[in-house]
């Protein structure tokens, strides 16, 4: 890489995430994707954030200076695009964005499986690169190929890191460097008809804002919340099986925990999330108060709950649920006792027994309060003399 510029310019493939592009021009340069980041911006802390997340708009315009690209162009190459449609415009710069696989960054480890990958795709292309719908958490398999996504390495089942792999290997695992495509490469699971119908309205909200057939009682971008929704349902242990069993649908086994997140979630659970969902939405809205019914929701279940308006008239037509009367209503630590108790100590100590006894019922049944009485020392016997001389 020759000093003021860059020897060889890839420009970005249209759905290209920002992090292969940068690992394509780093092989093309002969270095890893550390060292090409470390080379042209030293103090720059990129591997240990999520890249294709990155915000930094004097960064991205110094990439597309190099590339010779418009700014424009290297943006669609992140995720910015993708978080607003999925989240709302107010979407966090930091922490779990919905639906958008997280990858878990701590430091310079990857403890989730954030990536997805084609084995199809990465075969056919000439030099490989890794899709932007990848990192989306409701696609499970390829709408290009027709063939299940894979969320890590067959043989080791580490995260798919593509910029720690080695120099000229893109489409190898960084850990075991066994390569991800190929005929070594094991089949996957089918994917339930039913999730992938429910993936292919999803991606066409998501890349134009609406839908012809309606998801639910959803034809936009409300969907997203909906369907987050009612994943959060799905994911709760205890009431996954029971959910299924009301759905007709099989047994599923489940991880060890209490909920699932499910832009934290493998490939077979987001599955059987989508299958739980899809079918949840298949009688919309008869499946749901079924479903409700069997589980004794209520309204105060879902009050804390990011819920859209359409969901919310469902959820409105539930029973209000037992309420809790939790206010703290002082009985002997009140202004006026506190007082007293500077004042008069005794007095204030009559009556704190009063207000204790009354609270407890005691003066309705008629039971006298107990008497205190005063501090005594505890005076013990004189000693016999006799002991001493022994």
């Amino acid at each position: 890489m020759r000093r003021g510029g860059w020897a060889f310019r890839l420009p970005p493939h249209d759905g290209e995430l920002l992090s292969s592009l940068l690992v394509r021009n780093a092989h093309a340069h002969g270095c890893s994707g550390y060292r090409f980041v470390n080379l042209l911006w030293p103090r720059r802390p990129a591997w240990n954030r999520d890249v294709d997340r990155n915000q930094d708009d004097a960064w991205l315009r110094e990439i597309a200076d190099h590339l010779g690209v418009p700014r424009e162009r290297l943006g669609q190459a992140t995720l910015a695009d993708y978080a607003e449609r999925l989240a709302g415009p107010g979407w966090a710069r930091r922490g779990t964005v919905r639906l958008l696989l997280s990858a878990g960054i701590l430091h310079r480890t990857r403890r989730r499986h954030g990536l997805q990958y084609c084995p199809a795709c990465l075969a056919a292309d000439r030099k490989p690169w890794y899709r932007k719908i990848w990192r989306v958490g409701f696609v499970l398999q390829c709408p290009e190929h027709g063939e299940p996504l894979r969320d890590a390495c067959p043989v080791c089942d580490a995260p798919v890191i593509p910029h720690r792999s080695a120099v000229g290997h893109a489409d190898h695992c960084h850990a075991c460097g066994f390569p991800l495509v190929g005929e070594l490469v094991p089949s996957a699971p089918e994917i339930p008809g039913s999730a992938l119908r429910l993936q292919d309205k999803l991606l066409a909200v998501l890349e134009t804002g609406t839908t012809r057939d309606p998801i639910g009682p959803w034809t936009g971008t409300e969907a997203f919340a909906g369907m987050r929704t009612l994943m959060m349902l799905a994911s709760l242990q205890n009431y996954a099986p029971r959910i299924r069993r009301v759905l007709d649908l099989p047994p599923q086994a489940w991880p060890d925990g209490t909920e699932v997140r499910f832009e934290e979630a493998r490939l077979p659970v987001r599955v059987s999330l989508m299958e739980t969902v899809a079918a949840l939405l298949e009688r919309w809205p008869a499946d749901f108060h079924d479903v409700a019914a069997e589980l004794r929701l209520s309204q105060r279940f879902f009050r804390r709950w990011d819920v859209p308006p359409a969901l919310a008239a469902e959820i409105a037509r539930l029973g209000e649920g037992f309420t809790r009367d939790r206010r703290y209503e002082p009985v002997v630590y009140t202004p006026e006792m506190m007082r007293l108790r500077r004042r008069d100590p005794a007095a204030y100590r009559q009556a704190r027994a009063a207000r204790l006894l009354d609270a407890c019922g005691r003066s309705s049944a008629g039971l006298p309060p107990k008497s205190r009485s005063p501090r005594t020392r505890k005076r013990y016997p004189p000693s016999d003399p006799g002991e001493d001389d022994a």
